[in-house]
């Protein structure tokens, strides 16, 4: 693991905890600690896109920019370790969702060439 990986994985988890406490909401990260997907982790994936996606209409995305790109680096490499057939649907539409919104956030940032990369990566996803 880089230098970098290490500061958005460091970076990341707490920053969705400390998004949680200001909105009140419940996601859950997704951690190292597993490969792949079961149907749980694709439901923690929905929720982490749907939590941030609340969090980016009502406080803006800019806050949690690191922590999204985290989760979405995340699923990035539980991706390479394979996604069951039954679950590929879920997986990849929640991480289009999330590639959108790392898009926009960074957008948001003035991070433009990062954001066409990340909306890259969501149709990438999507299709």
């Amino acid at each position: 693991m880089n230098r970098r990986d290490t500061l958005k994985l460091a970076v990341g988890a707490p920053l969705i905890l400390a998004a949680e406490r200001m909105l009140g909401g419940t996601a859950r990260a997704l951690t190292k600690r597993a490969k792949g997907f079961d149907a749980d982790t694709v439901t923690a994936l929905e929720e982490v896109t749907d939590f941030f996606t609340k969090a980016d209409a009502s406080k803006g995305g800019g806050l949690y920019r690191s922590a999204i790109v985290a989760q979405l680096a995340e699923v990035a490499r539980r991706i390479e370790n394979g996604v069951p057939p039954s679950l590929k649907a879920r997986v990849f539409s929640a991480t289009a969702g999330l590639a959108a919104l790392a898009g926009w956030v960074s957008h948001d940032s003035g991070r433009y060439s990062t954001a066409q990369r990340y909306w890259s990566y969501g149709v990438y996803a999507a299709g």
